[in-house]
């Protein structure tokens, strides 16, 4: 739903969504029950809620105008056979209240939190603060966490923060297109798949916007808590240092974004070891469907609650130090 690249078509990126969503939900009810509940996974920004709320509604909009699509029509041949002018006089996005007997239930998730779950679940990441990398195609989802112990051996991660920065792999692509004329995005996207070196200085200031926006938002409110709770700013700081940022998404799989990020001095990329898709029957994935795969695959496992959250202001609240000790 990003409205920053320009869409040259008449027909809104919104619409197309709902088709192609549409299109998913034919194949989704082969297997499962249309009353099934449903987890979408959206980019959210906890210090934005204006944003959140509208990426909350566009999920809704889309998600039950594919369903009264998929309704309207009989079989998934026929939707593929129906004219653009039909489609579009269909497409209306009214308002449509479920009912829960024969409607599905839909939950939505912070992209972040579903790129958490299948590589906190079973303990494989150290406990301590933790930032991940979601990199898209449209926006990169960061989230800062810990690990927190649930039970039979399983962990869920306890988010501080999550922020949706609304760039991804198509702003690198576009900036390097944008200095080469008449090289085409998708003459952008083929050079990287062959040789993404020769993007890294494009690569790096999408980095290096990516750390400006977690100093202000994640870094600096986080040491401010630390003081006033009176904890070692400086000790908790260093210990930052030796912290990995985690990188997954279709971008994540990329050596050339693979750096520190701030002062998370240790880079990871999501890894067969480091998963755990136990359930997946094709084993012959490759590392970048690998990376892909795991947001999907942490959307398949269900919440049934909204995600696990200590706010930035209150990492530190735990901390009774007394005032001669400060």
């Amino acid at each position: 739903f990003s409205r920053r690249y320009d869409w040259k078509q008449k027909i809104s990126p919104k619409i197309i969504s709902a088709w192609y969503l549409t299109f998913v939900l034919f194949h989704l009810y082969e297997k499962y029950e249309e009353t099934s509940p449903v987890q979408m996974g959206i980019p959210q920004s906890i210090s934005d809620k204006a944003f959140s709320d509208v990426q909350i509604k566009n999920a809704e909009d889309v998600f039950y105008q594919a369903l009264k699509l998929y309704r309207h029509f009989c079989s998934l041949q026929e939707f593929l056979k129906a004219k653009v002018d039909e489609l579009l006089e269909l497409t209306t996005f009214e308002t449509f209240e479920p009912d829960y007997d024969k409607d599905p239930g839909l939950l939505m998730l912070p992209e972040a939190f579903a790129s958490l779950v299948p590589i906190t679940r079973e303990g494989k990441i150290s406990q301590g603060m933790t930032l991940l990398l979601d990199i898209g195609g449209g926006s990169t989802d960061i989230s800062l966490f810990n690990v927190i112990p649930k039970r039979d051996k399983e962990y869920l991660p306890n988010i501080a923060h999550i922020i949706s920065y609304h760039h991804g792999l198509n702003h690198v692509f576009r900036m390097y297109s944008d200095e080469h004329i008449g090289v085409s995005i998708e003459d952008v996207r083929e050079l990287f798949s062959k040789h993404p070196e020769e993007l890294a200085p494009y690569v790096h200031e999408f980095e290096n916007n990516i750390v400006q926006l977690i100093d202000t938002e994640i870094y600096k409110p986080m040491m401010a808590a630390a003081a006033e709770c009176g904890a070692n700013v400086r000790q908790f700081s260093l210990d930052l240092i030796k912290r990995p940022v985690i990188f997954t998404g279709g971008g994540g799989v990329y050596e050339v974004f693979h750096n520190k990020i701030h002062t998370f001095y240790e880079p990871l990329s999501i890894a067969d070891d480091l998963l755990s898709l136990k359930s997946i029957v094709n084993k012959n994935v490759t590392q970048t469907e690998l990376s892909i795969l795991s947001v999907a695959y942490g959307l398949a496992i269900s919440q049934g609650r909204e995600p696990v959250m200590t706010p930035l202001r209150e990492l530190f609240e735990h901390i009774n130090i007394l005032p001669e000790k400060k």
